[in-house]
């Protein structure tokens, strides 16, 4: 789009307010941990007498899982799932060998660092989701912890910040997987919505659009501006959805 304006030809670009959702977050990366995990051993020297459980297989918290030669009953102290057992039935151990192993893959959390330029925006209770790109999978979720005083880092400050998920309702959850968790610092919804590289600046720092008058001229518009995640911009004020404005592309001083 070109308009002819004094010795200049100047070369409008066009964009259209359109009517959406945005947001901006901040986002911090980690990986699943367990929270409840226990390698159950041997008392003493025994002999394995009885297994009444089997791999993958869900217990209860006081579910029995084995039963030595010394009377002793090896029982779950938590809900979870039998991740590994190592021994069979009427084998030889010796005191404090690994037995059986049980884990809770319903209940896990993940770590992560913030720096200290974030930290103030994040704080106890606060509302975020946790995202499992690998298993397509994301859960809602809240801060659990931060560690304010055992920071890592030399030149910028981290901090540990813990959150808990619940992932009983979700297959295929591990320990290990990389996860992201992003926190909603603002929200609008079903607002007029326009390209970031739309608005320019005048001098005192105010946004505003060009638009095209009754009479075919270009003509500032100020605009009253919202929540922006970078890309897009909420206008609240000075255009509307379904409108287009424009931003000067090119000025040509025209040859005289």
């Amino acid at each position: 789009y070109s308009k002819r304006r004094a010795d200049y030809k100047i070369t409008y670009d066009p964009y259209t307010a359109t009517t959406g959702s945005i947001s901006n977050s901040l986002s911090f990366s980690g990986s699943m941990q367990l929270i409840d995990s226990e390698t159950y051993t041997a008392p003493a020297d025994a002999k394995v007498r009885e297994i009444y459980v089997t791999a993958g297989q869900k217990v209860t918290d006081g579910t029995r899982l084995m039963r030595l030669s010394t009377g002793d009953t090896i029982e779950a102290g938590f809900d979870g799932t039998v991740s590994a057992i190592n021994v069979e039935k009427g084998d030889e151990v010796k005191a404090e060998a690994s037995l059986i192993t049980v884990a809770d893959f319903d209940h896990m959390r993940v770590s992560v660092r913030v720096g200290e330029s974030n930290i103030s925006s994040v704080s106890v209770g606060q509302a975020c989701k946790v995202t499992v790109s690998s298993a397509g999978a994301s859960f809602d979720s809240t801060i659990g912890n931060i560690n304010y005083v055992d920071y890592t880092g030399n030149n910028v400050a981290y901090y540990t910040t813990t959150v808990d998920v619940d992932t009983s309702e979700t297959e295929n959850i591990w320990p290990g997987m990389q996860a992201t968790v992003t926190v909603t610092m603002d929200e609008a919804q079903d607002v007029t919505v326009l390209k970031v590289d739309a608005l320019s600046t005048a001098r005192d720092n105010t946004a505003y659009v060009y638009k095209e008058n009754a009479s075919g001229e270009m003509e500032e518009v100020k605009v009253t501006v919202g929540v922006s995640n970078g890309n897009y911009i909420e206008i609240k004020d000075g255009v509307t959805s379904g409108e287009t404005v424009y931003k000067i592309a090119e000025k040509e001083e025209e040859a005289t």
